[in-house]
């Protein structure tokens, strides 16, 4: 492996922060602080890194939970997949990506949700956040669940996905979400 291309293909991309392995709750958790203290140590605009923080910690959540590339740690099961975030030069706009293993069965009820979720104004994704909330129905269901529905509160426009088969059982799931 080149370092030095890595490095320069992660600056012409705009890549700021990039990790793939497993993600633990205590990873998880470290990760959050350092990127959460960076942000605070930024003069920008504290509303959009607050919405970047928050996808951020929605989506390796989401890796955390639902991916079925797993590694067993200390007797826990762990999910590992790959997030990035990134600042597009161009748009002025940051994105958080993400990439996973998911289950091919899972697929349908993942792509029914972005798009429900895509499909909403502001108003009816608070409404709907609210009801599913209350309900608890989207809690914790394999591969679409209330953090999908914080991502897209917190993005600007279109979630963005995309599902390549990889063989009979296994796909591999790719969402972004611009802030």
């Amino acid at each position: 492996m080149n370092l030095l291309n890595l490095q320069n293909q992660f600056d012409r991309e705009g890549i700021i922060f990039s990790y793939s392995g497993a993600i633990s709750y205590n990873l998880l958790t470290r990760i959050s602080s350092a990127i959460r203290e960076d942000f605070l140590n930024l003069k920008e605009d504290s509303k959009e890194l607050f919405n970047i923080y928050t996808v951020f910690v929605e989506i390796l959540q989401n890796i955390m939970n639902y991916s079925v590339d797993r590694i067993s740690i200390n007797e826990k099961s762990i999910g590992k997949g790959i997030c990035v975030i990134k600042y597009d030069i161009f748009n002025q706009q940051y994105s958080v990506s993400s990439g996973n293993f998911i289950l091919k069965e899972n697929e349908e009820a993942i792509k029914e949700k972005i798009d429900k979720l895509n499909s909403l104004n502001k108003n009816e994704l608070r409404e709907y956040f609210k009801e599913a909330r209350k309900s608890g129905k989207d809690a914790h269901t394999k591969g679409a669940g209330l953090g999908l529905i914080e991502i897209k509160r917190k993005t600007t426009g279109n979630l963005e996905y995309k599902i390549s088969e990889i063989d009979n059982n296994l796909s591999y799931f790719e969402l972004k979400a611009n802030i």
